[in-house]
């Protein structure tokens, strides 16, 4: 039958993208875990994941463009492109992890602020001094 070709390509398919993932974080686990990667698997993975990546610009852009084309402003269609080509769930791991690194930085400014240059020595001692402000 016509419908069990397809079928069977669709998977195919999925079997080919969980065996994909399973590698992606096979690896993840092992780079995480500080095991030594081959130079062989690096050399592979590298090309595959700036294929990847440009791959995805290339589908933000295009339907950017489709996006503008259908009548929507810059920012509306920058948004519609990122909405399609991105998962929900990639979206906000993105979007929480953003907003913990800009946390962190202005925890990081802060601290920052609150320690002087050493401006004098101690009488006590011939070491410059750190002091709080």
């Amino acid at each position: 039958m016509p419908g069990e070709d397809a079928e069977d390509a669709e998977e195919g398919r999925a079997l080919v993208l969980c065996r994909t993932r399973a590698g992606e974080l096979i690896l993840v686990l092992c780079v995480a875990g500080g095991v030594p990667i081959a130079p062989a698997v690096r050399l592979a993975t590298e090309p595959a994941m700036l294929t990847l990546a440009v791959a995805a610009a290339v589908l933000i852009v295009l339907d950017h463009r489709r996006s503008r084309r259908a009548g929507l402003g810059h920012r509306a269609a920058s948004a519609a492109a990122i909405a399609d080509t991105v998962q929900a769930p990639v979206r906000k791991l993105t979007a929480h992890e953003v907003f913990l690194s800009t946390s962190f930085l202005r925890w990081v400014a802060a601290v920052a602020r609150t320690w002087s240059a050493p401006t004098s020595r101690c009488a006590c001692a011939t070491e410059p001094c750190w002091t709080s402000v």
